[in-house]
């Protein structure tokens, strides 16, 4: 509710959302009732006509009506709405709470991919490190060969002149 709207919330939007068969019809006004007739009321359709749900007052700052369409409670509550489903006996995140679970979900989201992109990055580094050590030993163990050819020509042309003194 607002103070430009309350009015035609009250009266022609209600007689509007009758004609169209909108089953149930549910104000909630913040203010506490100064924009509509009341804080929370809800109408229900029966034939072509609207006929009030009972509110219940659970205390200056809390008052609750149950809606069949839903099955849930609207809650005004401290002059916020909330809905309480009474099967699971818990209430329903609101859009704030929504709000903050799509960001925090959003950021949950980011990390995986910012972890997920670091882990890719580090199996890249081990990769290449692999590979560069394998490439390393490739080359010593060429080394080694060419060497032992150059000693095994080497013998071959001038034969053992080993240390032994003889």
């Amino acid at each position: 509710a607002s103070k430009t709207t309350g009015k035609a919330d009250y009266m022609e939007k209600r007689e509007a959302y009758a004609r169209y068969g909108v089953r149930e019809y549910w104000r909630f006004d913040s203010s506490g009732g100064r924009y509509h007739d009341a804080p929370l009321a809800g109408d229900r359709l029966v034939g072509r006509r609207y006929q009030s749900i009972r509110v219940d007052w659970l205390d200056d700052d809390r008052a609750r009506g149950y809606s069949e369409v839903l099955g849930l409670y609207l809650c005004w509550e401290y002059e916020e709405l909330s809905f309480y489903d009474p099967i699971a006996g818990i209430y329903l995140a609101g859009h704030l709470e929504d709000a903050a679970g799509r960001r925090e979900a959003t950021a949950r989201a980011a990390r995986a991919e910012a972890l997920a992109e670091m882990e890719a990055v580090a199996r890249r580094q081990a990769e290449a490190r692999a590979e560069a050590e394998a490439m390393r030993a490739e080359a010593e163990s060429a080394d080694r060969r060419r060497m032992e050819n150059e000693l095994r020509r080497f013998r071959e042309r001038f034969g053992d002149l080993g240390d032994d003194p003889e």
